[in-house]
């Protein structure tokens, strides 16, 4: 068997553990939840202070601590989000779009009305 068929098989395993879907969970989570501070100007410092907790606490987190559900939602709420939950099949990639209350009422001018927007319409 050739290493890179060792490897392969290495990777295929390792994807029937809990341990590397939690670990894919928290890198997506904190990977947004990087972007969005940035987006924000939110430092550290500043997240802290909104959750109430030490600078520290929230560098360790960010650098891949052991979230639980409650921190997370925490954490989104002081930037001013919220937590979606999603189950997809493992090979499946998936892709988010979130979409404002007011964005989705208003239909663009650049694409025919959902029939859903046609309902609401008329």
């Amino acid at each position: 068997m050739s290493l890179r068929d060792r490897f392969s098989r290495l990777i295929q395993d390792s994807q029937q553990t809990v341990e590397y879907w939690r670990d894919v969970a928290v890198t997506d989570f904190t990977r947004d939840l990087h972007d969005r501070m940035q987006r924000m100007g939110v430092t550290h410092a500043e997240l802290a202070r909104r959750m109430g907790t030490s600078r520290p606490y929230v560098t360790k987190l960010l650098d891949g601590g052991n979230f639980t559900l409650e921190t997370m939602v925490k954490l989104s709420m002081a930037l001013g989000g919220v937590v979606r939950v999603h189950i997809a099949d493992s090979d499946a990639v998936t892709h988010w779009k979130d979409v404002l209350d007011s964005e989705e009422q208003q239909p663009s001018a650049e694409a025919p009305p959902t029939e859903e927007r046609k309902r609401r319409s008329g």
